[in-house]
């Protein structure tokens, strides 16, 4: 791309007033040139974040038309058109496949989260289902206790009482 002007910028960093943090270089007091092109504009980028386009990727920067119509064929794809046309293809082909295949993980995972909900589910009605027996055969069983304890001391008392008279006959004799 050819660039018509170039207008400089002068940019000069001080040294000393300047306060290093750890993760950052100390300037070394070296002018810095900004050169500014209003007429630059930069190519689209198709890649989030790289910077770079599909062409200029490593996967298909070396790989001829001949060899990009065998990939297309491979994934089933048109094989017909322009280079950057069977790059873009096969790209958008690979990026389907890859949303498919994650979606597929994230459905799987869910099948399996609810597959626990629904075991945990389960297994928490049993134990409740359990729970409320238990609950009634303890108070049952606490309710025979009592019963038992009121006789023990119904005949503790009467045991007592016998022992007394025994006591107080002796004592008379």
């Amino acid at each position: 791309m050819k660039k018509k002007s170039l207008i400089p910028e002068t940019t000069t960093i001080e040294v000393e007033s300047y306060k290093a943090e750890s993760y950052k270089a100390a300037p070394t007091g070296i002018v810095v040139k900004e050169f500014h092109d209003p007429d630059f504009k930069p190519t689209k980028s198709i890649t989030a974040g790289t910077g770079l386009s599909i062409e200029e990727k490593p996967v298909y920067k070396n790989k001829t038309l001949k060899q990009l119509k065998v990939l297309a064929k491979k994934k089933g794809l048109k094989v017909s058109g322009t280079r950057k046309q069977l790059i873009k293809r096969i790209a958008d082909y690979s990026t389907t496949v890859q949303k498919e295949k994650r979606q597929k993980i994230l459905d799987n995972r869910k099948e399996q989260e609810l597959g626990v909900k629904n075991k945990t589910d389960s297994i928490n009605t049993i134990l409740n289902n359990r729970l409320r027996k238990l609950t009634a055969s303890k108070d049952g069983a606490a309710k025979e206790l009592f019963r038992a304890q009121q006789n023990f001391d119904k005949v503790e008392a009467e045991y007592n009482e016998v022992k007394i008279t025994l006591k107080s006959l002796e004592s008379l004799f």
